[in-house]
């Protein structure tokens, strides 16, 4: 603090662990925030069961037999095979994806994918530039974004965000938080010790 013509100024200094634990959580998050949205592509929607397919069939052969519209027809679906049977009673196709689970269903991942290619060139190539290529993981392409300091990932042999190649020696070995443990070690220096600690006095 000083005094010069009158006027007072002060400054204020953040320890140095602090000014990089901050740093390197902007880091982190600048990495995050350049992965891509992810849709599901799993099945979301559950195909009919056999049962039933066999519940609709036997509705429809009934109503065949009294004169009713059918889907089926008068030979309420003999000699089909079960994908026409499924296409032909329900109006759909028949669903592809295994859940693994004991029953097929449906994604709308294709749907995503359709309006993904549906988007103007020029636009779609200006939302992708803020993310990572999905296939090869390179680094967003627009110039706005932030580039870290150090590329971080995840080793889940020491279950740390760990700095890639060459991390500098701020951002090297910062830890993930361990929420099970109450004097677990919130931020390490690069030679082994530690800034402090979640229930530890050291800060």
């Amino acid at each position: 603090m000083g005094k010069k013509g009158g006027e007072e100024t002060s400054t204020v200094t953040l320890p140095p662990e602090i000014t990089e634990a901050s740093l390197a959580n902007l880091d982190i998050a600048n990495e995050v925030g350049a992965i891509g949205y992810q849709p599901n592509r799993a099945a979301s929607i559950a195909g009919f069961s056999p049962a039933q397919m066999n519940g609709m069939q036997g509705y429809d052969q009934q109503a065949s037999a009294f004169g009713m519209p059918s889907s089926l027809g008068a030979g309420g679906g003999q000699g089909m095979g079960q994908d026409q049977l499924y296409q032909a009673l329900t109006g759909m196709a028949p669903p592809t994806q295994d859940t693994g689970m004991g029953f097929n269903g449906y994604s709308g991942a294709g749907m995503f994918d359709q309006a993904i290619e549906a988007l103007p060139p020029a636009y779609r190539a200006a939302v992708e530039s803020f993310t990572r290529d999905p296939n090869t993981g390179a680094a967003p392409t627009n110039l706005s974004v932030p580039q870290p300091r150090t590329s971080f990932a995840y080793n889940p042999a020491t279950g740390r965000m760990e700095a890639g190649a060459a991390p500098s020696a701020a951002t090297q070995g910062v830890p993930m938080p361990e929420p099970a443990s109450t004097e677990g070690q919130w931020w390490n220096r690069p030679d082994g010790g530690s800034y402090g600690s979640y229930g530890g006095t050291t800060r």
